[in-house]
Parts: structure tokens; C-alpha cells; sequence
């Protein structure tokens, strides 16, 4: 189960880091003054807006991966824990916590959200405290 949001995970901030460099091309582009082979990039009031976007874009996105596969995780428990016996050991029933992480998916992204907010608060005070 981890390995496998793990690699969901790795696609969207791959994905996410592609698209957030064609978003950081929009800006103006110059030649450095000193260094012969760099750059300067002068960021505009829309990119930067465009660039928190995604930046909080991509804190949902990760954490509505990750509580997913904790909520398939905990399902998988609980079945487990429900269905064992003193006689005998149950099931962890994986597909049942599929089926119901994908019926609860507005709740676990709404949980996200949130969770997603907190993080982008966490990150902007410590850029202010820098």
C-alpha cells in the first residue's frame, strides 16, 4: 500500500515540478550582468500569484495521497481486527478500504484541504522568519 501512493506521489510532484517550471518561464528572462552564462528572473505580480497556486496545489494534492492511504490502511486494520476471533485470524480486506476511501473521497480531500492550509501557513511563517 505505501509503495504504492508512494509512486502516485512521485508522478505528481514530477508532473507538478514540470509544470511549475513553464509557469516560472512566463517571467522576464535576462542575462546576468557579472556571471557570463546566467540568468536573472524578474518575477511578475500574476506569476508569483500563479506559483502560490501551485505551490498550494501541490500540499493537496500530497496530502489527499497520503490520508488516502492511511484511510485504506486504517479500513484494512479495522476489517482485520473485526473479523478475527479467538479462534482464528480475519482478513484485512485492502479492497474494502479502496472501496470505501474512493466513497469517502470528498471527505479525505476536504480533510486535505485543510491539512494543506495548516501546511502552507507552517511555510510561509517560516519563509517571514528567514
Amino acid at each position: 500500500m505505501p509503495l504504492l501512493f508512494s509512486i502516485l506521489t512521485l508522478i505528481a510532484v514530477v508532473l507538478w515540478f514540470m509544470s511549475f517550471t513553464a509557469v516560472i518561464s512566463m517571467n522576464d528572462i535576462s542575462a546576468h550582468k557579472t556571471i557570463p552564462q546566467g540568468k536573472d528572473l524578474e518575477w511578475k505580480t500574476e506569476v508569483k500569484w500563479m506559483a502560490l497556486f501551485m505551490f498550494f496545489g501541490i500540499l493537496w494534492v500530497t496530502a489527499w495521497l497520503e490520508y488516502s492511504s492511511q484511510f485504506v490502511i486504517m479500513v484494512s486494520a479495522s476489517s482485520y481486527y473485526f473479523e478475527s476471533s479467538a479462534n482464528n485470524d480475519g482478513d484485512a480486506d485492502v479492497g474494502m478500504g479502496f472501496k470505501f476511501a474512493l466513497l469517502h473521497t470528498g471527505s479525505i480531500a476536504i480533510g486535505a484541504f485543510i491539512i494543506a492550509i495548516v501546511r502552507l501557513i507552517r511555510v510561509l511563517f517560516m519563509y517571514i522568519a528567514k
